[in-house]
């Protein structure tokens, strides 16, 4: 007892698959790479969405650790990162 013979089409897509700039759609935008929320008790980084990093609010050196880290990781540049912790540039090092 066997199987039947089958034959299988391989081929190769007629048409490139569409990059998220090539198409724009209504009430859609692209996800912020790197967001800081604060409230009274507690500072959190979201990377992508995802929680990164939490710390006390008030705690400045668990700020330049973040972007130290975030930098580092080149998950954004010096003056992204100064606009998202808002704080000037030269605040940011590597």
């Amino acid at each position: 007892m066997g199987f039947p013979a089958a034959s299988f089409v391989v081929a190769s897509p007629t048409r490139k698959a569409l990059a998220v700039d090539d198409v724009d759609f209504a009430g859609w935008t692209l996800e912020k790479s790197i967001q800081v929320i604060q409230d009274d008790r507690r500072t959190r980084v979201l990377v992508k969405g995802r929680p990164y990093m939490s710390w006390p609010s008030g705690d400045e050196e668990s700020v330049r650790m973040a972007m130290v880290q975030l930098s580092g990781c080149r998950l954004g540049t010096q003056e992204e990162l100064a606009k998202v912790f808002g704080v000037h540039v030269n605040s940011v090092q590597r």
